[in-house]
C-alpha cells in the first residue's frame, strides 16, 4: 500500500496551476497523477484511472475529515492541495456503509482487510479493528483478516492498539515471540528445534485456510496475538503399510467445529465419510469424499491413511508419496457401503510434542498430503 503523502513531498506545489492527484482502486495501490486544473470531475478521475465506461465505476473521495464520499460523474471536486486521495472501483450494484472512529465511510464492495480499514482510519499500522455484534465477545480482526461489511444495518468498527505482549502458535504449542516482526526461518529457529533448511512454515487462518511460507523464509512477517502456524517438511511424507491405529465421536465434532459436514457410514461405528474440497496444490479447487477409519483410542492412536472417491492415481502398493502406496481392497468398506470408485492412501500420521487440537492437526496432516501432490 503506497505511501502517497511521501511520495508527492519532494514534487510540491503546482508550477502553471497543474495539480496532482492519487487515484487507487479497491487494491489500495495509489498512483500519482498530474491535474491541469485546481478542479476535476468524477469522470475525468476515471478518465485518468483508464476506466471506460465512467458510468459502470464508483468514484470516491477521501475528505480532509478521513471521510469517504462518492462523487457523481459531472460533480466537480476542489483540489485544495497535491494530497487529494480518490477511489475508483467497478460498481457491482451495492454500496455498504459503515463508521470507523466516528468518520462516515461506504465502500462499493462487501468487505474490506482491517489492514485497509485501519487506513481510512488513519490509525497507527499496528492497530486492530473491532465490532461488537450482539451479546457475545467482541469481534476483533488485524493485517489481512477480511471484514465482512454487508451485513443489516450500518456497522460502527473502532481501531485500538494491538497487544505488545503476544503469543502464538507453531506447531500446537505457545511461542512468545519477542518482537512483532519475524521471518518464518526464524519463527521455525526460537519456536522449534528444526532446521528452517528443512521446513518451511504454513499459516492456518480464520475458516482453516492456510497460507504458505514456502520460499519466503526470509520475509518478514507481521505477528499478532492468537496466530497459528504450522511447520511442513519440504522432504517426502513417509508412507508405510501398518497402520498405526480414541474416539469417532471426537473426530465428528472436531470436523464440525471447522466447518466440514462429517458422518458415520451407514452400519459403521468408526467409518468417519466427509467432502473436503483441496485448497492447494495442483488439484486445488477439486472436492473429494474423504473416509476415515478412526481408531476407538484417538488420538492416541490415528488413522492410518484416508480412503477417497473418485479415485485419483494408479494402484501402487510401494513407494512414496505422492503415488506410492496406493491400495484398492483397504477401500472396499466405503465402495460397498457407499458406491462409487475409492482408493485408499496409506499416509500414517507421526506427530511431534504436545498436541491440544488433534482433529486440526490431523486436517493439516490431509491438507499437507495435497499441498505435495
Amino acid at each position: 500500500m503506497s505511501n502517497h503523502s511521501d511520495d508527492a513531498s519532494s514534487d510540491r506545489g503546482h508550477a502553471g496551476g497543474r495539480r496532482f492527484i492519487f487515484i487507487s482502486d479497491e487494491t489500495f495501490d495509489f498512483v500519482r497523477k498530474p491535474v491541469g486544473d485546481d478542479k476535476i470531475t468524477g469522470a475525468q478521475i476515471a478518465e485518468l484511472a483508464g476506466k471506460h465506461p465512467h458510468e459502470d465505476y464508483v468514484i470516491l473521495h477521501r475528505l480532509p475529515s478521513g471521510e469517504l464520499e462518492a462523487k457523481r460523474p459531472n460533480e466537480p471536486t476542489k483540489l485544495a492541495d497535491d494530497d487529494q486521495q480518490f477511489f475508483v472501483i467497478k460498481s457491482d450494484g451495492t454500496s455498504n456503509a459503515f463508521y470507523v472512529d466516528g468518520l462516515s465511510m461506504e465502500w462499493p464492495r462487501p468487505s474490506l482487510t482491517a489492514d485497509h480499514m485501519i487506513y481510512l482510519a488513519r490509525a497507527d499500522g499496528d492497530s486492530e479493528v473491532v465490532i461488537h455484534r450482539g451479546d457475545g465477545p467482541a469481534d476483533v480482526y488485524e493485517g489481512d483478516d477480511v471484514v465482512a461489511l454487508n451485513s443489516p444495518g450500518v456497522e460502527k468498527f473502532t481501531t485500538r492498539p494491538a497487544r505488545r505482549d503476544i503469543t502464538i502458535k507453531v506447531d500446537g504449542e505457545l511461542y512468545h515471540p519477542p518482537r512483532h516482526r519475524m521471518t518464518p526461518n526464524e519463527i521455525i529457529s526460537a519456536a522449534t528445534e528444526l532446521l528452517p533448511s528443512q521446513y518451511y512454515l504454513v499459516r492456518i487462518k480464520r475458516n482453516d485456510e492456510r497460507e504458505s511460507y514456502q520460499g519466503k523464509g526470509d520475509d518478514e512477517i507481521r505477528l499478532r496475538d492468537g496466530m497459528n502456524f504450522i511447520t511442513v517438511s519440504v522432504g517426502p511424507t513417509p508412507v508405510s503399510d501398518p497402520a498405526f491405529e480414541r474416539g469417532p465421536n471426537l473426530m465428528l465434532k472436531g470436523l464440525t467445529a471447522l466447518g466440514y459436514a462429517p458422518t458415520l457410514m451407514p452400519n459403521t461405528a468408526e467409518h468417519v465419510v466427509f467432502d473436503y474440497t483441496v485448497q492447494s496444490g495442483p488439484h486445488a479447487g477439486r472436492t473429494f469424499k474423504l473416509g476415515l477409519i478412526v481408531p476407538p483410542d484417538f488420538p492416541l492412536t490415528w488413522p492410518s491413511g484416508i480412503h477417497l472417491s473418485p479415485e485419483l492415481h494408479p494402484l501402487n502398493p510401494s513407494g512414496e508419496h505422492p503415488k506410492g502406496c496406493i491400495h484398492k481392497e483397504h477401500a472396499k468398506p466405503f465402495q460397498d457401503g457407499l458406491g462409487g470408485q475409492w482408493q485408499y492412501w496409506s499416509r500414517p500420521y507421526h506427530h511431534r510434542g504436545v498436541l491440544n487440537e488433534a482433529v486440526q492437526s490431523y486436517m493439516t496432516h490431509i491438507w499437507r498430503l495435497w499441498d505435495t501432490q
